[in-house]
């Protein structure tokens, strides 16, 4: 994904451009002293974000599903899933 970079007075005196930039899926970085401390993203990506920060780390990949009707209930029917041994787990060493 291709993104903008841009300083904090950059980002103030060309706000509206770019909002647009990430409307049509630049995000905009945000830096301070050079230092990346924000960023200016599209809805759509937000949205995905906060997906997968509900989802957690133990939905594991299935948190990383969305966008399609169901999404969500494959993540649930992963995380109930109980995992069965390995075929590790029955060998002896």
């Amino acid at each position: 994904m291709v993104t903008k970079e841009v300083t904090i007075a950059e980002a103030r005196n060309q706000l509206s451009a770019h909002v647009r930039s990430a409307e049509h899926g630049t995000p905009v970085v945000i830096t301070r002293r050079g230092r990346a401390v924000a960023a200016i993203v599209s809805t759509a990506d937000f949205e995905r974000l906060e997906r997968l920060r509900a989802a957690g780390p133990q939905a594991g990949l299935a948190g990383l599903a969305g966008g399609w009707d169901g999404a969500e209930e494959l993540v649930r029917a992963a995380a109930a899933r109980r995992r069965g041994p390995t075929r590790w787990d029955d060998e002896s060493s």
